[in-house]
């Protein structure tokens, strides 16, 4: 009997994952038909669906997307100088100790706001230790060791099992490197000498703006508490990193993209993330971080990034009952002068946001009897902006309102503000002239600043108050608007655009490049040149029209002597008015007209020249209209202040 050796089988190729799943025919041919024809040839032949939330499917295995992420990651690392937003909290690149030479000539390294992985510090070695009892369990940290940085003590804030849960609905979010405050302190805190260096630019040029650290707390309460031996707290740590992080950006010995305010502002929000607990001291690191952001650079700055987290700090400072007096509750008049300053700071704050975005404040006027806090030692300026808040609240109630408010309401709150203005004090009115003085002497210098910065405000507030009656003009009496029955607003608008550009022409001549480096000047100035220019092209007939065009001049110059992107945008409003004038006046045969518009394909400036009559002789010339041209030969140089110290009688 003979056997017939059995056939070998061979293993037929098995289809793809999906023609799998769906159990179709597959043509094994990767990527297969069934998979192009259904959009998904980029999993085939591995790649599985599966069934996701809402009924769409997913992709059953992400591993080869990670490793995309991180291929890009890496790639834009590689490209970018600076440090780039999308990397801040990075999954995949890898964390770079960097060293950085201090002034002093002494070393300290930085790690970059990139990666997720835990920095481990050879510099201290702290042990754990758990305990629990009947009603929670925590974990804490033993201090075994000292800090070679500073060579004291230091109490480690790791993040207890209830802090993280805490931390969940913290703005500051908890994926940083560092875990522990001696890392994060020995990794970023400047010399001594250093950090009172940029605590000493910090209150030249936000201190005596904004109260929220005040001068006198600032050695005890901060700046000792980090660099002397004591226990080391996250929130005043942060504080003081903020501070620094603010003065750095400040600093016009540095360029203003210094990588060291991003540095130290980075690590101040990984101290934040380690104590998030409602404090005072950390609505202050709220209001400082607001100024950070808000005066950043494009990968930092935006009222909306700042948006949610001033809301969270107003959720705090309403949890805490700050707006409420607490004269009567036993507490020490340090304690209440604080409460009072940091209240009326983030109220403020929120008000002045909530107006320039056209949303409501957080917490009404109406709730509010915290006492407005009264010092010596600044002319009553912070004062005074606390008292102006109030009105800006009512100014951001009508803006919010649905039903539209009535004229006699807008006539009401102007009539406030002029109230207001009349009864400032007298180092604080607008009757006190510019003098030379105000570039030499520091006092000097520093009274001006708050004195146009106040002004700065109300004016704005008055723009705010009669923008919308004044769009109605325009739409309304588009030929005259003074015809208008609210041509109070009319006229108080284009006041409030001249006082603006006139306030801001001084700041600049005091101090051009530190007046440059803030956002809120200049978002100001823009604010009053768009006004300007939508008056003149809405009603180029009014009898306004030529000296609002050279107005609108003026702010332009001011941002092409500054430098600013937001230049090529106010010039093409500038054109457009220009055409907009010269379009009536062809149509009401006046005499001819010159005109000088910045050619944007040439940098020297053409005149156009528009004959409405044949027979008019080029010598007949608009006196008023004349008197628009302007300057335009201080654009070439960063800050030439010789027209503006020109104006004022100075000595240039």
């Amino acid at each position: 009997m003979s056997h017939t050796s059995r056939p070998v089988n061979i293993r037929r190729p098995l289809s793809c994952a999906e023609c799998r799943r769906l159990k179709i025919k597959c043509n094994l041919q990767y990527p297969c038909s069934n998979c192009v024809r259904r959009g998904v040839a980029d999993i085939c032949p591995k790649g599985e669906l599966v069934n996701g939330s809402r009924r769409v499917k997913i992709l059953a295995s992400t591993q080869h997307l990670h490793d995309r992420i991180a291929a890009l990651e890496t790639a834009l690392d590689q490209v970018t100088n600076s440090q780039h937003p999308l990397l801040i909290n990075g999954l995949y690149t890898q964390p770079e100790v960097r060293a950085r030479t201090s002034p002093e000539g002494i070393i300290y390294t930085a790690v970059p706001a990139t990666g997720t992985k835990d920095y481990q510090s050879n510099q201290s070695h702290i042990s754990r230790k758990e305990y629990s009892n009947r009603t929670h369990c925590s974990h804490g940290m033993d201090n075994e060791s000292s800090s070679k940085h500073f060579g004291i003590p230091v109490q480690d804030y790791v993040t207890s099992h209830n802090a993280r849960s805490q931390n969940l609905c913290s703005p500051f979010s908890h994926t940083h490197e560092h875990d522990n405050l001696v890392d994060i302190a020995a990794q970023y805190l400047p010399p001594e000498k250093v950090g009172r260096a940029l605590a000493g630019i910090y209150f030249m040029t936000f201190g005596w703006y904004s109260n929220i650290v005040q001068r006198d707390t600032w050695e005890c309460k901060f700046f000792d508490h980090v660099y002397c031996p004591s226990v080391l707290k996250p929130q005043r740590v942060a504080a003081v990193l903020l501070v620094f992080a603010l003065g750095a950006s400040m600093d016009l010995s540095r360029p203003s993209e210094d990588t060291l305010a991003n540095e130290l502002f980075f690590a101040a929000r990984q101290c934040l993330a380690l104590d998030s607990s409602s404090s005072v001291t950390y609505l202050q690191c709220i209001y400082l971080c607001g100024s950070f952001l808000m005066n950043g650079k494009k990968d930092t700055s935006g009222g909306e990034t700042f948006w949610p987290l001033l809301r969270a700090g107003m959720g705090i400072v309403e949890a805490m009952g700050l707006h409420r007096c607490v004269s009567e509750s036993g507490s020490d008049d340090s304690s209440v002068l604080e409460r009072q300053i940091v209240f009326w700071s983030m109220h403020g704050y929120d008000v002045l946001q909530s107006s320039a975005l056209g949303r409501g404040q957080c917490i009404a006027d109406f709730a509010i009897d915290c006492a407005i806090p009264e010092v010596d030692y600044d002319f009553g300026f912070h004062a005074q902006c606390y008292k102006l808040s109030r009105i800006w609240s009512k100014i951001n109630e009508r803006q919010i309102r649905v039903q539209l408010s009535t004229y006699a309401e807008v006539s009401e709150i102007d009539g406030k503000l002029t109230e207001f203005e009349s009864a400032l004090p007298i180092q604080l009115s607008s009757n006190i002239q510019p003098s030379p003085f105000d570039l030499t002497d520091p006092g000097r210098k520093e009274a001006a600043f708050k004195r146009y910065m106040l002004l700065l405000y109300l004016n704005e507030a008055r723009l705010a108050l009669h923008r919308r009656s004044f769009l109605q003009c325009l739409t309304d009496y588009s030929l005259d608007p003074l015809h208008s029955p609210q041509k109070q607003s009319y006229l108080g608008c284009l006041e409030a655009c001249r006082s603006i550009i006139n306030l801001v022409r001084k700041m600049l001549a005091i101090h051009g490049q530190l007046i440059n480096r803030r956002w809120h000047y200049l978002f100001h100035l823009f604010s009053a040149c768009l006004c300007l220019a939508t008056a003149v092209i809405h009603a180029p007939a009014g009898s306004l029209s030529q000296s609002t065009l050279s107005e609108l001049d003026s702010g332009v110059m001011l941002f092409r002597v500054a430098q600013r992107d937001e230049l090529s945008t106010l010039e093409e409003l500038r054109d457009q008015a220009v055409r907009a004038m010269l379009k009536v006046r062809r149509t009401s045969c006046s005499p001819m007209i010159c005109l000088d518009i910045p050619d944007k394909n040439n940098t020297e400036s053409h005149t156009l020249e528009s004959s409405i009559q044949g027979s008019a002789d080029t010598d007949c010339h608009d006196s008023t209209m004349s008197a628009i041209l302007m300057d335009e030969t201080l654009g070439d140089e960063e800050f030439n202040m010789a027209a503006l110290f020109q104006e004022f009688g100075w000595d240039s």
